[in-house]
């Protein structure tokens, strides 16, 4: 992976927008660049930046991202172009607020990935953050924690590395690897042996409390379910018989009850007929006056035309004289228009000459006006630059006064201090070596108190151990005593079978309950069969009455239909009558209607002398006769109806009775059969009305069979009790051999803690050793100052010495500072000295111009006014221009007008004269026809038009009344039929005769039965739950004794791999791991080291497992601590081990941009010319290294600087330099 450029706007203390191209030049032509800039300016921003664009992550922010964004900013963004597996990608982190505005709400971040293609770029992911994290983890390789250790590292974590102890190179181990895994693998192991050891216990006080019924128990709650099973039975048996008597009295009260309902609704029927019988008067007439009603509506139809065309009339004549004026006054409005126009046209050529002519000279006026003002306006912006430009020329000069004397000052001090100058580099050494000593105490002190918590954990022990052996004891007590419980129920339980096994045993008792079963369904089979000699009896009877009623009514209904059949005859022949009589009255109707001189529609003639001759009526007379013989058929018709549906009805009543019959002989060969098949089954056969036999022996065999279940269930209790007895013991063997087990592990412990005990001893001598070494160093590096060495006094030396090399590196510093002003001060007097003059003689040409371009305006602006005054000749003209438009406008409306008004009067009086015709012509056609009609109703006795219309009922109110009568008159004949059903229901439901008892007192005796069945229910339940909760608790048992196996099982699992790399505090696992890893890291780091110096290589400790060595190849290859090297040795090697930790987090990824945060303070200038050289010669591997530092020498080495500068009000600004050169 290697980074190719980054953006970013706003982030932090980088205001506004910065860019860094690491593909072109200088940073394409070095290996090597540095970061530099005083603490706060956002020198680690630029590091920020690459992480939040890739993972949307800040490592000094943590989870807070958004602090990342400027203050007072509404949006920010961070952009990284970098190439990967040979393509190059771009990924764009953004946040903003709400509406693009410092103080609005904080909106969600986003993250772009794009992809180079054809020289754009491509978006290939724009989703939620974390699918771009994961494409980008995909593309590089590499998860945030590995980029951070692979690509940006802190050299100074491994210089602390070096120097401390093993427990704590641990933990720093694991936070520079992020192998914190293996501790958090370690703790939970030994957490989780913990967790299985609980489960087994909670398991095992579980089974203690599970409690089995004894059998005494269960044989006891079997008989007394048995006796209220029985007792169930006979009191079921009660109650059915008491509920169908209670079921007949209720069907006999609800049968009296449609009694008496049908024949209110008969009696409401015939008394809602009556009150409708004028209305159904008003009907008859209506339908004889119908067939005038066409003639009638018709009449209606001209007369409404008629009075229409005369309302419209009426008012045309009103409103004429009004369109006759409205005409004459349009055509004056137009004449008006027209005058008005010519006049504006006129004033509209005279003014345009001038109006031209004014136009001209206001666009000369402009012309100058504009000329005038650029050149005041340049000399308002010259001004203010004399002056910016005479103060910063005053400024430079006082300034470089000031620096002038400084500088004399600064360098008097360093010639009279010049002896401090070696103090920078030997006070870090004094420091690291006084630093070496604080941590000797600090380990010796931890020793001794790692001794003491050892020989406590060694007393906690052996302690322990006294436990486990007088556990052991009672354990092999135990078991012994189990061993005994199991002979002894053994012996009880083969006592118990006789001979017999408990298989043989089950088989007896499970085949008795059959056998009882059997007797008992003989006994219900003959009670049944005695019940269907009786009711079979009683259905032959039923039958044969049917028979004969079905006969007599069969020969009635054959002499209805002969009648019906020439009653019909009869109608049919009246009908035909009524029908010719109804064709000769419409012809007369047709009639009334001719017209002389208009063809008829029956024969076209156009003459009808006989028109209004009327013929002689017999209409009434066919309809009398037809009416007559309809009452006949009906009559008939209904006897008929009656007739059949008593024939149906006795016909079902046999077909049932015969059906009833048959299933009836059906159900009793049924029973026979069963009988004999059940006798089959029995020991010994049985007759069908040996009741009594048969129930003496059903007792006997049930007798029988509650004896051997007894039995069973005791011996089924005494080998649970042994299998109990039995899991008990084996329970209590795995139990002594896990306390063997802990006890082994316990002098396992006992024996580690007392080797650990020589290891610390071991190390406390080395550790004095070193401390007597460090501190012969620090007395001879003291005498060479001329400074006592004291112990108690080393911080006050160091302090001393600190303050005298301070103060002179302050005075070098503060030297070469004025050095660099007075240069830049001198640089910048001359271009502003050159600048004034040219500044002044401009201003002065300015000046010259204005009084000038002012006298030609003066006279212009006079011209002007003399000609056309103050007016706008632009405006004037538009006004000539508008006036004439409108004048036209209104002329144009006005002709619209005129013409409209005029149409309108022509045509009011065609219309009028059109509707006087028609008037006159509906006027005729309307008393002829009225004349023709009432002729005919006289006629027919009829009193002109108004009692026709008095006779017509509307057509929905006919409907209704038609519909009323058929609805009443069937409504009587409906309820007669079903009056006369419910009394054979009735007489038929009586003659059963179920019971004399009344009805409340057979509720009573149905309540109190079921009373009786509802407290044996009860207890029945009561019984029947203690079985099912011994069933439970019983399979409760087995289940938490498989549980505890299962359990067994997972924690002996756990232990040994608790033994293997649990521990509490996860040191155990990490130990290991740690030192594997420690190992591959000194290989890589080795790897880097030969590139920085070929006299060292790190080794991993031999004795210690995170203990580090340097082997000196100018020494024969002799090994000796870390701490013995000095400061600049320390930082090649935390610098190769940063290198080699690169390596190792980036696996197969091939890392080409490195970024190192500081590290390079404590070098002299040798070493630091080593540790760049190296560095620059990454660059022959493809890498860049960006280097962040305050140390000035590096900043002088370096020549590729990205320089971050302070601005004010709290932000910054990049620049990039080359070689003294800025670039951007």
């Amino acid at each position: 992976m290697k980074i190719l450029s980054i953006k970013i706007k706003n982030l932090n203390s980088l205001r506004a927008e910065h860019k860094i191209d690491f593909s072109q030049p200088p940073f394409s032509e070095t290996g090597l660049f540095a970061i530099t800039g005083p603490t706060g300016a956002g020198k680690t921003t630029i590091l920020d930046a690459i992480t939040v664009a890739l993972y949307g992550k800040v490592h000094r922010h943590n989870r807070d991202v958004e602090e990342i964004m400027s203050r007072h900013t509404g949006e920010c963004y961070s952009e990284l172009e970098f190439e990967a597996k040979d393509k190059v990608y771009r990924a764009k982190w953004s946040l903003h607020r709400a509406g693009g505005k410092a103080d609005g709400k904080l909106q969600q971040e986003k993250m772009e990935l794009s992809e180079l293609r054809d020289s754009e770029y491509v978006m290939i992911g724009e989703h939620r953050v974390t699918q771009i994290r994961q494409q980008i983890e995909s593309l590089c390789g590499l998860d945030y924690q590995q980029f951070l250790r692979s690509v940006i590292l802190c050299q100074g974590d491994f210089t602390q590395f070096l120097k401390s102890s093993d427990r704590d190179r641990s933990f720093l181990l694991e936070n520079i690897t992020g192998t914190e895994i293996y501790s958090q693998i370690s703790v939970f192991v030994f957490d989780k042996l913990k967790e299985e050891r609980d489960r087994l216990s909670a398991l095992q006080n579980e089974l203690g409390n599970v409690k089995l019924l004894t059998a005494e128990e269960k044989q006891e709650h079997e008989a007394t379910l048995a006796q209220l099973l029985a007792k169930e039975t006979l009191l079921r048996t009660d109650q059915q018989s008491v509920s169908a008597n209670i079921s007949w009295l209720a069907q006999l009260d609800k049968l009296e009850q449609r009694k008496r309902s049908l024949a209110a609704d008969y009696i409401a029927a015939q008394e809602k007929y009556a009150t409708q019988q004028e209305a159904f008067e008003r009907l008859k007439w209506h339908e004889a006056a119908l067939r005038f009603k066409p003639q009638y509506e018709y009449i209606k139809e001209i007369e409404a035309e008629e009075q229409k065309t005369a309302a419209q009339i009426k008012a045309l004549e009103v409103s004429l004289p009004a369109l006759e004026a409205d005409a004459n006054a349009a055509g004056a409005t137009l004449k008006l228009a027209t005058e008005q126009l010519e006049q504006a046209a006129a004033s509209l050529e005279l003014q345009n000459p001038i109006i031209d002519e004014a136009i001209i000279k206001d666009e000369g006026i402009k012309a100058v006006e504009v000329s005038l003002e650029a050149a005041r306006n340049a000399l308002y912006v010259l001004q203010p630059e004399i002056v910016n430009i005479q103060t910063q020329k005053a400024h430079y000069e006082s300034g470089l006064k000031w620096v002038n004397e400084e500088l004399k000052a600064v360098e008097a001090y360093l010639l009279a201090n010049a002896a401090d100058e070696g103090l920078g580099r030997e006070r870090l050494v004094f420091e690291q070596k006084i630093a070496r000593l604080e941590e000797l105490k600090t380990a010796l002190l931890a020793a001794e108190a790692d001794r003491l918590k050892t020989e406590n954990l060694i007393q906690q022990s052996q302690l322990r151990l006294e436990q486990q052996d007088v556990l052991q004891q009672t354990a092999i007590a135990r078991h012994s005593a189990l061993e005994k419980d199991i002979t002894a129920l053994e012996a009880q339980l083969q006592q118990r079978l006789a001979g017999k096994s408990l298989d043989e045993l089950e088989a007896a008792v499970a085949g008795l309950p059959v056998l009882v079963n059997n007797y008992q369904q003989q006994m219900d089979t003959v009670s049944a069969l005695v019940t269907f000699r009786k009711e079979y009896a009683a259905t032959q009877a039923e039958l044969k009455a049917a028979a004969l009623q079905q006969a007599v009514e069969e020969e009635k209904l054959s002499r209805l239909e002969v009648a019906n059949e020439e009653a019909r005859q009869l109608f049919d022949a009246h009908e035909k009558v009524l029908n010719a009589e109804q064709r000769l009255q419409k012809y007369e109707a047709d009639r009334v209607h001719l017209v002389d001189g208009e063809p008829c529609t029956l024969c076209g003639a156009v003459h009808h002398p006989f028109a209004v001759v009327s013929p002689q009526d017999n209409l009434s007379a066919a309809k009398q006769a037809l009416e007559a013989q309809r009452s006949v058929v009906d009559t008939v018709g209904k006897q008929l109806f009656e007739a059949k549906m008593e024939v149906q009805k006795l016909k079902l009543t046999v077909q049932g009775a015969e059906k009833a019959l048959q299933e009836k002989l059906n159900a009793g060969m049924t029973l026979k059969t069963k009988f004999e098949t059940l006798n089959a089954e029995l020991p010994a056969a049985v007759g069908d009305k040996d009741a009594s036999l048969i129930e003496a022996l059903m007792l006997e065999t049930r007798h029988k069979w509650e004896s051997l279940r007894q039995t069973l269930l005791t011996a089924k209790q005494l080998k649970e009790d042994m299998i109990r007895q039995q899991k008990q013991l084996d329970d209590q063997k795995l139990t002594t051999i896990n306390l063997k087990n802990e006890s082994a592990l316990i002098h396992g412990d006992i024996k580690n803690y007392q080797e650990h005990i020589r290891r610390v001893q071991t190390v406390t001598t080395q550790l004095q050793e070193q401390q007597e070494q460090v501190v012969q160093e620090l007395r001879q590096m003291l005498e060479g100052y001329q400074v006592s060495f004291d112990l108690q006094q080393l911080a006050t030396i160091s302090s001393a010495l600190k303050v005298r090399m301070e103060r002179y590196q302050e005075a070098e510093q503060r030297l070469k500072k004025l050095t660099e002003e007075a240069l830049m001060l001198n640089k910048a007097l001359d271009p502003l000295t050159y600048a004034l003059q040219e500044k002044l003689k401009a201003a002065e040409k300015l000046q010259e111009d204005i009084a000038r371009i002012g006298g030609e305006l003066l006279g212009l602006q006079s011209a002007r006014k003399a000609l056309f005054g103050d007016r706008d000749p632009v405006a004037e003209r538009n006004r000539l221009n508008l006036e004439l438009k409108k004048f036209g406008s209104t002329r144009e409306q006005a002709m619209n007008v005129q013409q409209e008004k005029q149409r309108r009067h022509s045509e009011a009086l065609l219309t009028h004269k059109q509707l006087a015709e028609s008037h006159l012509s509906l006027a005729e056609k309307l008393s002829r026809l009225q004349h023709a009609l009432v002729t005919h109703l006289e006629q027919e006795g009829i009193a002109g038009l108004a009692a026709l219309a008095d006779l017509l009922l509307p057509d929905d109110v006919a409907t209704s009344l038609k519909a009323l009568k058929k609805e009443l008159e069937e409504s009587l004949s409906t309820t007669q039929e079903l009056i006369k059903a419910n009394a054979a229901d009735l007489n038929s439901e009586r003659e059963r005769a179920l019971t004399s008892s009344t009805l409340e007192a057979l509720q009573q005796q149905f309540k109190e039965l079921g009373d009786a069945i509802s407290v044996l229910n009860q207890e029945i339940g009561r019984i029947k739950g203690i079985f099912a909760a011994d069933e439970a608790t019983l399979k409760q048992h087995a289940s938490i004794t498989g549980k505890i196996q299962l359990q067994q099982q997972e924690f002996s699992r756990w232990n040994r791999l608790c033994n293997l790399i649990g521990s509490a505090d996860g040191n155990s696992f990490r130990m290991f791991a740690q030192g594997l890893t420690l190992a591959r890291l000194t290989e890589l780091a080795n790897k880097h080291l030969a590139q920085l110096t070929d006299r060292y290589s790190i080794l991993k400790s031999k004795d210690k497992d995170l203990g580090l060595e340097i082997e000196d190849h100018y020494q024969a290859d002799a090994t000796r601590p870390m701490a013995t090297l000095s400061g600049g040795e320390s930082f090649l090697v935390s610098l190769a081990l940063a290198l080699g930790l690169s390596d190792l987090a980036s696996h197969k990824v091939q890392i080409n941009t490195l970024f190192i945060d500081e590290g390079f303070g404590t070098l002299d200038a040798d070493t630091l010319d080593v540790a760049i050289s190296a560095l620059e010669n990454l660059q022959a591997k493809g890498k860049l290294v960006g280097i962040i530092s305050h140390v000035e020498a590096l900043k002088e080495r370096i020549g590729t600087q990205i320089q971050v500068e302070k601005q004010p009000g709290g932000s910054s600004k990049i620049k990039i330099q080359h070689y003294g050169v800025i670039m951007n």
